[in-house]
Order: structure tokens, then sequence, then C-alpha cells
């Protein structure tokens, strides 16, 4: 099998033969259309999660829930979604530990006993309540080697029916989540009109793009980032500061602040005028605000941050993403220098020059650090942890199902709360109604919710300087 992979791609080199016509050769020696497949190595962010060793890994997802007033047809949502999880392998996997070693493969779709399950809610019972518990019930029942790690519900309540989907954040990302539900509602409405379900052309399948990460992390030219890397791993870091100390990381002790940071003229004005001003997209102009309300707030110079992106366009690679399904995402350490005494404007400038010079958009991180590192250069490793995730996450709004709306009930932690925290803080900012919001999560048992609310807004007032 791997002799016959080879083989292909060298063809391909040779030119010899087409890339479509190389992955149509691929799909047809793996059997990738709804067949069995051999194992194959994990991507970096996959190899990251299980290095964390979680307290109960099989429960960390991802979900969405949304409110239908019409009645959905489940043998037309149940033929949706055999087409989808046929259409994208990643929907398909399942992982195994060898050794301590994770390896993953495609299964069938016919080797899973029920891809929806439907659940009649009687007149008189508590929706909310019924919703949470069968929710939970499916968050908590994710089984990596057996599958399938993607549940459907659907609800049937007095007020109308509710959609709900989980998924294992090993096979999903925040873009993969959006092609998932425009597919559905596509597939949907096609398959409810009589039509024929066409989900569009495939984009690289999941197992190709895996391998062609694994042969670029033990080639040559991703040693060309370590010396950017090895600088960013070796710049002295301040540790965040606590209102208490604490060994309890559980998730079950979060917190979250949501802050209306901007009302809807100061948002439109940050994102259409301060961006053109200062020549910096969004993303920069938040990220140089939130390490100068970290100055303030808690007198820190040097920051690490963790930034992602969707890893689908990454400068390294001319394989087609864009609409493939996974856990593609990428993420990387970034250090906010903020030099006391010096305005906003220096500010901008000096993390914009930091931004530049990071190489192939963070992607190379984690592929030295879980693969080639330990690979190639074992007594050498990357051990920096950020204790801030930082996320960007634009607009917010719709549900990818045409005019169907987010439901606005509880279907409880999609992430175990007996897991351990991965940061101290979580911040996401984000467009809501018009309105920059941003939402904090932190640990309940480190810090008073005074703290919280004085970062937030040092935050704010760092924004309204960009406006002056």
């Amino acid at each position: 099998m791997k002799d016959a992979v080879r083989q292909i791609y060298e063809q391909v080199a040779l030119q010899k033969i087409s890339p479509a016509q190389a992955k149509q050769m691929l799909l047809k020696l793996r059997g990738e259309e709804g067949g069995k497949t051999p194992e194959f190595e994990l991507l970096p962010v996959q190899r990251c999660f299980f290095s964390k060793n979680f307290t109960d890994m099989k429960h960390w997802n991802e979900s969405i829930k949304i409110h239908s007033r019409d009645r959905l047809d489940t043998d037309v949502m149940t033929t949706v979604i055999k087409k989808l999880m046929n259409h994208h392998g990643a929907l398909r996997l399942v992982f195994r530990s060898d050794g301590g070693k994770y390896v993953q493969r495609f299964k069938n779709v016919e080797e899973f006993s029920e891809v929806l399950s439907v659940f009649e809610i009687g007149e008189d019972w508590d929706i909310k309540e019924y919703v949470l518990k069968e929710a939970q019930r499916i968050h908590r029942t994710m089984e990596l080697e057996e599958g399938p790690l993607i549940r459907f519900a659907i609800f049937r309540a007095k007020d109308g029916d509710y959609f709900f989907m989980a998924v294992h954040h090993l096979i999903t990302d925040g873009l993969s989540l959006e092609i998932i539900m425009e597919d559905i509602g596509t597939g949907y409405l096609q398959a409810q009109t009589g039509a024929e379900i066409d989900f569009g052309s495939k984009t690289t399948d999941f197992m190709q793009w895996a391998e062609f990460i694994n042969r670029y992390a033990l080639g040559g030219d991703i040693i060309n980032e370590m010396e950017y890397w090895d600088a960013v791993e070796s710049t002295s870091i301040q540790r965040l500061p606590r209102d208490f100390e604490t060994s309890d990381v559980k998730l079950e002790n979060n917190a979250e602040l949501y802050f209306d940071v901007m009302g809807e003229e100061e948002t439109k004005k940050l994102i259409r005028d301060c961006c053109n001003t200062y020549k910096a997209n969004v993303e920069s102009i938040l990220l140089c605000a939130l390490g100068t309300a970290l100055e303030r707030w808690g007198g820190m110079e040097n920051t690490c941050v963790r930034l992602c992106g969707n890893g689908r366009d990454l400068p390294f690679s001319s394989y087609n993403i864009f609409r493939t399904i996974g856990w593609l995402s990428i993420s990387y350490p970034f250090v906010i220098q903020m030099e006391k005494g010096t305005d906003h404007r220096h500010r901008i400038e000096n993390l914009k020059s930091s931004f530049s010079q990071i190489p192939n958009k963070g992607a190379g991180y984690d592929i030295l650090r879980f693969i080639t590192l330990p690979q190639k250069y074992p007594e050498k490793s990357y051990v920096l942890e950020p204790e801030i995730f930082f996320n960007y996450m634009g607009f917010i709004g719709g549900t990818g199902i045409g005019a169907l709306s987010l439901a606005d009930i509880d279907t409880g932690s999609a992430k175990s709360l007996n897991s351990q925290r991965e940061y101290v803080f979580v911040i996401e900012v984000m467009v809501v109604s018009g309105k920059l919001r941003l939402r904090l999560i932190y640990n309940r048992k480190e810090y008073k919710e005074s703290t919280i609310n004085a970062l937030a807004k040092q935050y704010a007032l760092a924004l309204e300087e960009f406006l002056d």
C-alpha cells in the first residue's frame, strides 16, 4: 500500500500524471468513497491534543443547536447526513492507541449503527430539561476507537424541532463546522425538492493532506523556520498575576465574562477607518490593545499568547483544502512586547513588524514541535505554553440553514468538566449585532470577578485610543 502511494506521488513529481489523476488513483486505492482505509499519521494539532492527556479525552466536542418552527423530515435528514459523511471522510475518522502512539483511519458509514437520533418530547414535559439531559448523554458517549465522532439529534417539541449536532474536536474546527452546516442546509433543500444531493466537487481529502504534512515535517524546508521559533522559545515571558494560587484547574471552575467593548458606531469606525489609518488588520489592532491593557492591568511587558488560523492557505502548499473538513486549523505562540512610555502608534508599528516576521503564517511551530524535532532532533524540544489563547472570530450570526434560528437552549458542556484547562485566559473578540464584544473565560478559583472586569475595562480604554 505505502509503495503504491509513493509511486503515485513520484508520477506527479515527474509530471507523468496530473494532480487530479493522482487524486482519483488514491481514492480508488484506498477505497475512500465509503470504504475502509488503512491507518495513517496524525496532524500536528491532533498530536498536540493527545499530548495534553486530558482526563476525559473522548468528551472534547464542539456543538451546534438550531430551532425550526416547522417539522424537519427525519428520513430526508438521515439521507443527507449519510451522504455528508461519505463526502467528507474526516467525519468517519476513528482513533486507536498503539503503545501510546495514536493513529487514525476512516470507517464506512454503514459500520455506524445510528447517525441521527429522534426524540419526542411530551406536551407537559420540560423541554429545556429534557434537551439538556439527552444532549449531555450524547456528548459523553463519544468513543474514539468505535465512533462515530459526530452525532445528530432532532428533538420534537410543541414549539417546533430542535436540531442538535455534537462533533469531537479531533475531526473538526471552526471552518469545518460552517461547511458542515452549509452542506446540510444545501442537501436538505435539494432532497426536499426531489433533486439529487450535490455538495459540489471534493477538495483534497483529509488523508492526503495528513500525509503531505507528515512528509513536509521531515523534509528540508521546515528546518529554515527553526531559527525564528528557537528565538520565540527563548524569549523571557512574564507570568500572569493571580488573585489566588490553586492547583484546581478543572473546566468545572470556568467562569465567563461578556463585555460590550464598543457600540455600533465605534465598531464601524474601528473596522472601517482605523485599519486604513494604521495600515493594519483588525486582529493586529485588537492584539495591540490587549497588550496595552495587560501592561496597565498587570505590568505585563512581554506577554505570550496563542494565536490561530484556519490553516487552509499555507504558503508552502498548493493543495486545495478550502472545503476539506477536519481539524486543519493551526496555532502558534506570539509574543506581544509593550515598551513602557510608548504610545499606541509606536506599539502598533512594533506589533506589525513582529507579525511580518512569522514564517508560513505560524504553521511551522506545531509541525516542528510534534513531528520534526521528536523524529529528527530528539535532543531538542519546544515547550512554550502560552497562558492566553486569543481569537478574533469576526462577525457572528446566521446558521447556515436558510432562515432557521440558533436555538436559545442549554445543551450542557461540550467538553468534560473534569478535564483540565489549557489556558489561564481564553479571550474571544467578535462583532455581535454590530457591536464589538469581548468574551473572557477564566478560573474562578484564580481570579475575582472584579479583577477580570478591571482587565476588560482597560481593554476597552486601550481600543478607544485608536479612535482618537
